[in-house]
């Protein structure tokens, strides 16, 4: 893979940890309101690390930022498989050298099986 595609992948990552942490604490900060042990308050100036309504929203913003990653993943991971798969399809017209596609160590029958890999992520499958 690419440094600029790991790279991507770090910054990413990095972003969906921050959603994490920005929706726990909010979980957090509406649990605290609906059992009493806090009040509703909006400081001036806002605290950002303690209203509710900053927590919240800013909880919201990043999950926001989430679904753009994930649609952006999504996209870019339709266009591999596309190539992937049409770099596939040109092999299976083709005899197989090396026996059945399943044990084959062709550079194809090994994108396929990979891809085999991808699918199954996608359904939900270990």
């Amino acid at each position: 893979m690419s440094t600029e595609i790991t790279d991507l992948l770090a910054a990413d990552a990095a972003k969906v940890e921050e959603a994490r942490e920005r929706a726990e604490k909010a979980h957090a900060k509406v649990s605290t309101l609906c059992e009493g042990r806090e009040k509703w308050t909006m400081c001036i100036p806002a605290q950002p690390d303690s209203d509710p309504d900053l927590v919240i929203g800013a909880a919201l913003l990043a999950v926001r930022t989430v679904c753009d990653i994930a649609t952006r993943r999504g996209r870019a991971l339709e266009v591999a498989i596309a190539a992937l798969s049409e770099f596939t399809r040109e092999h299976d017209r083709k005899p197989h050298q090396y026996g059945q596609a399943d044990t084959c160590p062709c550079d194809c029958c090994w994108t396929e099986r990979k891809l085999a890999e991808v699918r199954a992520i996608l359904e939900g499958k270990p």
